[in-house]
């Protein structure tokens, strides 16, 4: 039987219909109408010190597997709600960005997930409990898919345009299906590229490889030092970034305005649930536009490495046999 923890940090996901974002839920009595909520309550106790596990449903089963997770909705609109429940298809694009589809959006993964009920009424101020059991078929293929729990309301009438508002909140579902070692999450910083944007301020974008079986939500920060008369600077945070298996994704650190060319030592880090890569690497901004990338030793493939080694080892095999061919003559 697989262990739940109760989720401590309270986090509900806000968004457009085009992004999912994770933001704080603020308690109850403290604010007025922040509006439609929901959010997780549970987390396996494997995932207990990720912080991923926390506000997404995320986990890594065999195939033939069955789960619950508990899921709170919160009415703060003022008024009283009927509010639908339901669960919703989602991707992760060449870009990088975790997209969502329509209401009756579909997948394999959603194919896979039923709530225990899909309508609520809720008063104002009013919570209420839900329970979402994935059910994975024994054939299920190995592999990780996406999905979203939604809570969403609409306006009772068509504005003056015939058109009917419609707000949703939702969780990411992130559900690997396959042996534990193969899916392994894990990512390489590849590059490091200082430049400026238009406006002449300073940004630095880092790159990295997904080299891993999972999906990861990259993000970080980046602190300078030893600049111009010994100048630090930071750290300057990057927003999250998420690449699916086998993709490349850029984490981009835009810095202050003014910031000297440098050069700079810059100490970056980046993270993925309990996953950190760091890099230390000096730098110097253009003027403008794209300053030179410098290539880190993970952007190198390991083919390279061993041809390396090998053509050494020639090389050394080489002068050995000459120094004692030369000693024999």
């Amino acid at each position: 039987m697989r262990k739940l923890l109760p989720v401590a940090l309270a986090a509900a996901l806000v968004l457009p219909v085009s992004a999912v974002s994770a933001q704080p839920t603020p308690e109850l009595d403290r604010v007025e109408n922040p509006g439609l909520g929901i959010r997780l309550l549970e987390a396996p106790e494997h995932l207990k010190d990720d912080p991923r596990a926390q506000v997404y449903v995320i986990d890594r089963v065999d195939a033939g597997t069955s789960f619950d997770r508990r899921i709170e909705v919160s009415n703060r609109t003022g008024a009283d709600q009927a509010v639908d429940v339901y669960v919703g298809a989602a991707d992760i694009n060449s870009d990088g960005a975790f997209t969502v589809g329509d209401a009756d959006a579909a997948n394999e993964l959603t194919g896979w997930m039923e709530l225990d009920t899909n309508q609520l009424t809720l008063d104002d101020r009013e919570t209420a409990e839900v329970t979402l059991t994935i059910d994975v078929p024994e054939d299920a293929e190995d592999g990780e898919r996406y999905a979203v729990v939604w809570a969403q309301i609409a306006s009772g009438s068509p504005d003056e345009g015939g058109a009917i508002v419609v707000n949703r909140v939702g969780i990411r579902t992130y559900l690997a299906v396959g042996d534990e070692n193969a899916l392994l999450p894990d990512f390489a910083i590849t590059s490091v590229t200082p430049q400026r944007n238009d406006d002449g301020v300073a940004e630095l974008v880092v790159s990295f490889d997904n080299t891993g079986g999972r999906a990861v939500d990259v993000s970080g920060e980046v602190e300078l030092s030893e600049g111009p008369g010994g100048v630090r600077a930071g750290p300057f945070n990057s927003d999250p970034v998420t690449v699916a298996p086998g993709g490349q994704g850029a984490s981009v650190f835009t810095l202050t305005a003014g910031l000297p060319n440098g050069p700079w030592q810059a100490e970056i880090t980046l993270r993925s649930g309990l996953l950190e890569r760091t890099y230390s690497s000096a730098i110097t901004f253009p003027d403008t536009g794209v300053g030179d990338a410098i290539a880190t030793d993970e952007s190198r493939p390991a083919w390279l490495w061993v041809s390396i080694a090998l053509l050494t080892l020639a090389i050394i095999l080489a002068a050995v046999v000459a120094w004692r061919k030369t000693r024999s003559e």
